[in-house]
């Protein structure tokens, strides 16, 4: 969408000359010129986006991509723009080892690699599970080993049991144990993604960007919002940061942080435009390769107010301000 001009100058000359190609360290030309599909796929970009991409793809039959976890977030958004085309979650592939494969009947998780691997799963009190111990609807972090060697290695991954099938239990990848803690509040990842998906939905807001970060202070911070989205008015702001908030307080530690004034009331911090991009250059710039790069519902890192092109909300600024 941000590179519509850059893309088609390339595909006319076989070129690497626009913003799409700066990670890449390829030189000279990328593929052949092909001027004729250039200029058809100017036409097309001129139609709205619901019709645009069939018409770009038109024998395009089946798309596989990430859609669970954080994931699922923009994968939302991505099936507005390809209406009546089939999405495949890809499951959960670690480097390590495959954890779930996806299944065509199966919409509601995906199928354990149990032939693959040695599959255990840590449950919430930190005992270990086997496949049918596990229980409907609990969330696990999986342990891997592997013919390769790893034993035992814990991947991070949280699971959570969706289904069953044949006997099988269907696994639906969370998230990772992420951690946020500037001040003892211990927010997860897991925590946070549910609380944003649940502020999101309570407030019937379609966004196209949504991620927690921290903002450091002396007195130890707060954590803002970002948020990317049409058509935000500033009552339906102000129920998303109350919303949140009230979410974010189920958590015991943030709750007590928030009790002793050690973290300030959350704000908002509405991006203009490109938040998706400005995460991606971000997270380039810091040495994180571009595959390896996923989305995110909470970051650990500060300073992103400075790096997304917007402003915080008007009204929580000014009671951040009286707290501090």
């Amino acid at each position: 969408e941000d590179f519509q001009e850059g893309l088609c100058r390339d595909i006319f000359d076989g070129s690497n000359a626009s913003r799409l190609w700066e990670n890449s360290d390829q030189q000279g030309p990328a593929f052949p010129a092909m001027p004729e599909r250039s200029r058809q796929l100017s036409r097309l970009f001129s139609l709205p986006a619901r019709e645009r991409y069939p018409r770009i793809w038109p024998g395009l039959s089946l798309i596989s991509c990430w859609m669970d976890g954080p994931a699922r977030f923009h994968a939302d958004f991505l099936m507005r723009f390809f209406p009546g085309i089939p999405f495949q979650p890809k499951g959960l592939i670690a480097t390590e080892g495959m954890v779930t494969l996806p299944h065509p009947l199966m919409h509601n998780g995906s199928l354990p690699a149990f032939t693959s691997h040695f599959l255990e799963f840590l449950a919430e009190d930190g005992s270990p599970r086997l496949l049918h111990e596990l229980e409907p609807a609990r969330t696990y972090e999986v342990l891997l080993t592997t013919g390769g060697g790893l034993y035992r290695y814990r991947l991070g991954d949280r699971v959570t049991v969706s289904g069953y099938w044949r006997g099988l239990p269907l696994l639906q990848f969370r998230g990772r144990d992420k951690v946020s803690d500037l001040v003892g509040e211990k927010l997860t990842e897991l925590h946070v993604q549910e609380a944003i998906e649940t502020t999101l939905q309570k407030n019937h807001l379609q966004a196209t960007f949504a991620m927690l970060a921290p903002q450091l202070a002396h007195h130890g911070g707060r954590y803002i919002l970002f948020l990317e989205a049409d058509s935000l008015s500033q009552n339906l702001l102000s129920g998303v940061q109350v919303s949140l908030e009230e979410a974010l307080l189920k958590n015991f530690h943030y709750r007590y942080a928030r009790e002793l004034h050690q973290l300030q009331p959350l704000q908002i911090f509405l991006i203009r435009h490109n938040g998706l991009q400005t995460y991606q250059n971000r997270s380039w710039e810091g040495g994180q390769k571009p595959g390896d790069l996923k989305p995110a519902f909470l970051d650990c890192r500060s300073g992103w107010e400075t790096y997304f092109e917007g402003d915080f909300c008007p009204e929580w600024q000014g009671e951040g301000a009286k707290n501090e």
